[in-house]
Formats: structure tokens, C-alpha cells, sequence
């Protein structure tokens, strides 16, 4: 009796486990297995074989991980014929996308798609999304994009239809392999995660592989800072422009042959603006920046903190009298919002402008916003759409100034990115410069940043927009300018400082530390540490 049932359940056990080894009329098994060991596999094959010369043993890594992967998700598929009937063409359609935005970004970025990549995705509204799209994929491209996709939704239907004759030498064949495989991709873990969740770690080594960015409550997690007031008097109005995709070599206050900055320039010219030469961003995208550019967390910090866990500039500054707000002209409630919104938070009032009666998002809305009462000091954050991608709708038609002509680049695409990017260099320029001017008449000091720049057919002559996965790529996409605005009453009543900042205009900074810049202006420093002093770029000697 318990032979028998032994028996059983052995047959039961191997008939299992060899069902995705296995294609019958209505199974389909084998085929499906193979074909999805097929998708997943490509993309990464693709990659190494494109990206690198040292590919070899890897591509076998790669084929036994997916093999592994492969196997599992068959054999789950396999537990019940009409579950499997449902489920199937829905993996394989999802695998196929895959496919797809993997041979792109290869293309197109020089990698596969990494879970940043995905999370940056995620957060952004499907504007940007259909503007992306416009720009950047052609009509024909989406067209058989989509119709390999109808394919495989249809394509295990058919699979069932087909019978293939087995033998136990294969069966034997594909059982060891299976094993060899799990051995493998359990020895070499690493590698395995980063195929799994898109990281890369023999190439560019971009994004340390699987990364989180959680966008928590940041008022649960205030750190409340010991600060010292170092001046007896602060600035009344401290302000923070947030830009989106600015690349300073298309700016002409940073040198660019086209009068992209005019308005700016004026600022320069009267002594109230100064240019920061040698400043760039943390990362290369909006998401992973904004982990670092208003709180203490450093590129280089090994203190075990997440991100959310560091002092936030807003905090600061509430902590010693300012009333906090953040005016934004992109989504910070809802759905899409994110790590840069969570910072909205933690302000007294936060408000996102809304698309105009045309159905736009110009950052001129926010020149509309009547400003703080004087009765105490105000803090404001403006957080622009700028010269996010989608150059073209980023200005109104009358700051269509720059035509594709006026460029000598070799195809007509790249004239008129290039005309749509600086015309809406152009735009930003009248809004920093008339937000700058706002606080004109106050004590007040005001910083402008982007949180990335572009790399706009620098190191790839088909490639304009975010930066790629390579190294000469992400040094040109992080490459941003660093305005800073002071008053007249500002110079007049913080002198010293004000001179300190004029003198440091040639400092190599990043704005992971743009707090400590922030703190030092305003005349503020942690109590316990000499941080400030330390990492503000107007006190490097």
C-alpha cells in the first residue's frame, strides 16, 4: 500500500515536472517553454553582444538564468489547461513588450531597460508620456511594434494546435540542463538578480542594479536639526527654482553661440546675477536626483541613512521662522506622484498649477501666483516643467524664434530638436528672470538649478534627450547650470556673503550638497556638525 502510493506520487511528481518538456494537442508545453526562453533571452544577448567585447561565457549565463525562469513560469502556466489557456498569451504579451523597450533603450540609450528606467515611467503623467512617444518613436516603429504584440497574444492559441514528437533523450537532455541551470544562476546571484530586475554590472554598472526609490511621508520622518544662526539677520525671502532638463552649452550666458539667455544676461550685466561654471547634478534623471538636491544624503555617503532619513532644507528653514511653500507646474498629488513632490509635503501650502484652456503647462502659470505676505519670512520653491522632453510644448508660439535653418546639423530631425530645445531655453529664460525679479524690492537671494541636463546629439548624433547608459553620455547629462539671484537690499545688508558667493564661481560643485550652499546664504548651520562650513561651495578656500 504505501509502495503504491509512493509510486503514485512519484509519477504524479515527474509527469509534473516534466510537463514543460512536454507539447501536446492542447498543451503546447514545449513550444511555449522554448519560445518564451526565446524573448527573454534576446534582449540581454543583444545587449552584450552590442555593448561589449568581452562577451563569451555571459551569453551562456544568460540563456541557462532564462532557461531556469523560463521552465518555472511554464510550469506554473501547465498546473491547469484552462488557467493556462488565459494566462499565457498575457505573459507572453508582457514578455514581448519587454522585448521591445529592451532592443530600444539598447538603440537608443545603450542599455536595457533598468527598474529606473521603469519607475521613471511610472511617474510620469501620460502627457509627458504621449510627448515622449511623439518625439521620440516614428509612426512605423509603433506600428509593427504593435503588431508583433497582437502576434503574441495570438500566438500560443496556435501553439496548442501543434504536436511535436518527444523523445526521452531530449527529455533526459532538457532535465540536466535544467539542473546545470539552476546551479549556475544560484552560484553567480548577483548576476542573476541584475537580469532579473535590470541592473547591469559588467558594462556600465548603471543604477546599482535593483534600486527602490519609496516616496513615504516625509513629515513622519522629520529628524528635527539642532541649528545655529550664525547672522544676526537673515534674508526675508529665500527662493528655490527647481528647473527640468536645462543644459547649460545651449545657454548664452554659458557660452552658446545662439541668444538663448538675454533676459538673464541683463541680470548679469547689473551685478545681480552669478553664474556658477563647473556644477552638476547628482544623476541623470529627475527621480534619482531629487534624492539628494534638498536634504543631506551624499553621493559618496556611507552613514546607512535612505534618503528620506536625511535633514530636508525645508525643514531647516521652517525650524528658524520661514513659512514654506512649493509651487509646481508639474503633478505633485494623485497617481504620478513622486520622490520630488514628497518633498511638497513638508511646506506650509503646496499648490500645482493646472494646464491652461488649451490644454497646456507653461511654466508662465507660475508667475501668476501672488507671493507670501510680508508679515514673516518665506521660503518658495518653484518646480518648472522647464525644458523637460517634449521640446515642443514646453513655449508658446511667440517664442518661436529659433527656426530649423539656423542649424547646420545634417538632418532635418536634429534641426528641429535642436530649434524646439533652444526655443524653449528661451522661454525659461523669461521665467527664471521674471520669478527672479519678483523679490527685486526684498532681502532675498535666490537659487536656480536644474535637477538634470540633456545630452542633445553631443555624444550621439541620433541621440537627443535624457542621457545614455555610457560613461561620456551620463558626464553630458549631468552637466547643469547653477544661477544665483541677489537683491540689492540682499548685497547691501549681507555683504560678506554676498562676496563669498561672487568669489566662487569657478568651484567644482554638485548639488547633492545644495543645502549646505542654501544654509550657508541664509546664514544658518548645524549646531553639531561643521557640515556647512564644509561642503557650501562659497566657503571653498
Amino acid at each position: 500500500m504505501n509502495s503504491s502510493i509512493i509510486k503514485t506520487v512519484g509519477r504524479f511528481l515527474k509527469d509534473l515536472l516534466l510537463r514543460p518538456f512536454i507539447c501536446s494537442i492542447g498543451g503546447g508545453n514545449a513550444l511555449y517553454f522554448s519560445l518564451l526562453w526565446a524573448v527573454l533571452s534576446v534582449p540581454r544577448i543583444y545587449e552584450y553582444i552590442t555593448l561589449s567585447d568581452n562577451f563569451g561565457v555571459l551569453i551562456l549565463y544568460i540563456l541557462m538564468f532564462y532557461f531556469v525562469v523560463s521552465y518555472v513560469i511554464t510550469l506554473f502556466l501547465g498546473l491547469n489547461r484552462y488557467v493556462g489557456l488565459f494566462l499565457k498569451p498575457i505573459v507572453l504579451l508582457l514578455a514581448t513588450a519587454f522585448l521591445i523597450m529592451n532592443i530600444y533603450c539598447i538603440r537608443v540609450y545603450s542599455c536595457s531597460v533598468t527598474y529606473g528606467m521603469l519607475q521613471i515611467f511610472a511617474e510620469t503623467n501620460l502627457d509627458e508620456a504621449s510627448e515622449f512617444l511623439e518625439s521620440n518613436v516614428s509612426t512605423s516603429t509603433l506600428f509593427i511594434g504593435g503588431l508583433v504584440l497582437l502576434g503574441s497574444i495570438f500566438l500560443p492559441f496556435l501553439l496548442n494546435r501543434i504536436q511535436i514528437k518527444h523523445t526521452k533523450l531530449l527529455t533526459v537532455s532538457f532535465c540536466g540542463f535544467l539542473i546545470l541551470s539552476v546551479l549556475v544562476s544560484s552560484v553567480n546571484f548577483a548576476f542573476s538578480r541584475n537580469l532579473l530586475f535590470g541592473g547591469d554590472i559588467h558594462i556600465h554598472n548603471i543604477n546599482e542594479g535593483f534600486k527602490v526609490y519609496e516616496t513615504p511621508d516625509l513629515n513622519k520622518l522629520l529628524t528635527n536639526p539642532n541649528i545655529a544662526q550664525v547672522d544676526s539677520i537673515h534674508p526675508s525671502k529665500v527662493i528655490v527654482i527647481l528647473g527640468e532638463s536645462h543644459a547649460p552649452y545651449h545657454s548664452s550666458i554659458y557660452g552658446y553661440d545662439k541668444p538663448t539667455n538675454p533676459l538673464l544676461q541683463k541680470d548679469v550685466d547689473n551685478g545681480r546675477l552669478v553664474v556658477f561654471k563647473n556644477v552638476t547634478s547628482p544623476d541623470t534623471y529627475t527621480l534619482a536626483s531629487f534624492t539628494y538636491i534638498l536634504n543631506t544624503n551624499l553621493l559618496d555617503a556611507d552613514d546607512g541613512l535612505k534618503w528620506y532619513e536625511h535633514t530636508n532644507v525645508i525643514e531647516v528653514l521652517g525650524k528658524v521662522g520661514y513659512r514654506t511653500f512649493w509651487w509646481s507646474n508639474q503633478e505633485i498629488r494623485g497617481i504620478w506622484e513622486n520622490v520630488a513632490a514628497a518633498n511638497s509635503y513638508i511646506c506650509d501650502e503646496s499648490l500645482c498649477v493646472p494646464k491652461d484652456a488649451d490644454g497646456h503647462k507653461y511654466d508662465e502659470a507660475l508667475l501668476n501666483i501672488a507671493l507670501p505676505a510680508n508679515d514673516c519670512p518665506s521660503a518658495v520653491f518653484y518646480h518648472l516643467m522647464g525644458q523637460h522632453c517634449g521640446y515642443s510644448e514646453r513655449y508658446p508660439s511667440e517664442y518661436n524664434v529659433f527656426k530649423p535653418e539656423d542649424y547646420d546639423f545634417p538632418t532635418d530631425y536634429q534641426r528641429k530638436m535642436i530649434a524646439h530645445y533652444d526655443n524653449a531655453t528661451l522661454y525659461n529664460d523669461y521665467i527664471v528672470h521674471s520669478l527672479m525679479n519678483k523679490y527685486q524690492e526684498d532681502d532675498a537671494i535666490v537659487f536656480y538649478i536644474s535637477d538634470h541636463g540633456e545630452d542633445l546629439f553631443v555624444t550621439d548624433l541620433e541621440h537627443c534627450g535624457h542621457a545614455k547608459c555610457t560613461p561620456e553620455s551620463r558626464a553630458v547629462g549631468r552637466q547643469i547650470p547653477m544661477l544665483v539671484y541677489m537683491s540689492p537690499k540682499y548685497q547691501e545688508l549681507h555683504a560678506a556673503t554676498a562676496e563669498r558667493i561672487r568669489q566662487a564661481t569657478e568651484v567644482e560643485f554638485c548639488t547633492d550638497k545644495l543645502i549646505y550652499a542654501i544654509m550657508d546664504a541664509v546664514g544658518l548651520r548645524f549646531a553639531d556638525n561643521d557640515d556647512v562650513r564644509k561642503y557650501s561651495p562659497f566657503t571653498v578656500e
